[in-house]
């Protein structure tokens, strides 16, 4: 199957074929191959230009959407070639973050992914999340995308995995040391788009995320 091909085959009307998760177990052998490691993203080399036209067709974001018409058990591994695919190099060039500053909603998407029915892709999506945000590249994109405001309201689910979830990721977001000095920034830039959320948050009935919303804001400020 081309990468063409692929990206047709991601709009279907009911759960993904076969075909669709046979590519993307080969794409993840070729991106992920087991000497590189767990979450190592791969070096370019000919050959990767599938890379490239998934980024430009919008495969991550296709995928983060339709997570959950992929089969449960295969969801990890989409996830894995999503993450993959953004944190993709080639020599200094970095086309996957790229292809995110231009376009954010594929963050968007995942944040959005918190609302869904089954929890199991809510808690897919964060996970992805909390490991693109490592890169300081991504978390300003986060920080200045409607993704964040989006992350605020999803603090609020009433379902407890999801919100105790999503702080996880809007912690990590604000506190990874490699984002420190972003963060600092945009506290300067958009203190009261930020702090209007998170005032939202203080006048909801909310408890577990209004207590670990003022403990996080007591150890940044």
């Amino acid at each position: 199957m081309q990468s063409q091909e692929f990206v047709h085959a991601l709009n279907p009307d009911d759960e993904y074929s076969p075909q669709v998760m046979e590519q993307v177990r080969l794409y993840l052998g070729i991106l992920r191959p087991p000497a590189a490691g767990e979450g190592a993203a791969a070096m370019g080399e000919p050959g990767f230009e599938f890379v490239r036209e998934l980024l430009e067709a919008g495969a991550p974001r296709i995928m983060a959407t339709n997570l959950s018409r992929f089969a449960f058990e295969a969801r990890r591994e989409v996830s894995m070639l999503i993450v993959s695919l953004i944190l993709f190099r080639d020599g200094d060039a970095q086309p996957g973050i790229e292809y995110l500053e231009a376009d954010p909603s594929v963050l968007s998407a995942m944040v959005l992914g918190y609302e869904s029915d089954d929890s199991n892709v809510a808690l897919i999506c964060g996970a992805m999340l909390r490991e693109l945000l490592q890169q300081p590249s991504i978390a300003e994109t986060m920080l200045h995308s409607p993704a964040l405001l989006s992350l605020f309201d999803c603090l609020l689910s009433p379902s407890f995995d999801v919100s105790s979830d999503a702080f996880d990721t809007f912690k990590g977001l604000l506190t990874n040391t490699g984002n420190k000095p972003i963060v600092a920034e945009f506290f300067e830039e958009s203190y009261d788009v930020f702090f209007g959320a998170c005032h939202k948050v203080f006048g909801s009935d909310h408890f577990f995320s209004r207590l670990q919303l003022m403990k996080l804001l007591g150890e940044l400020l």
